[in-house]
């Protein structure tokens, strides 16, 4: 995996996790991998940057991008 994670290869993980794993049970839950990285994409909508240095990001969310890329 890079140093670095662009906002669109983040979507397409998260896409890819979602496709497989559809919100579902009380209140349409996400898979835990696509809350993770939704969490990470908020962050990234919220300081309005296109990447995210993973040295900064927390191991259980690289494990979760590392799963869906």
């Amino acid at each position: 995996m890079s140093q670095v994670i662009e906002r669109t290869q983040l979507v397409s993980a998260l896409e890819r996790c979602c496709n497989a794993n559809p919100a579902s049970g009380t209140g349409s839950r996400l898979h835990p991998d696509a809350s993770l990285m939704a969490d990470l994409l908020g962050i990234m909508i919220h300081h309005k940057t296109n990447s995210a240095v993973l040295a900064g990001v927390p191991d259980e969310i690289k494990a979760a991008l590392a799963r869906w890329s």
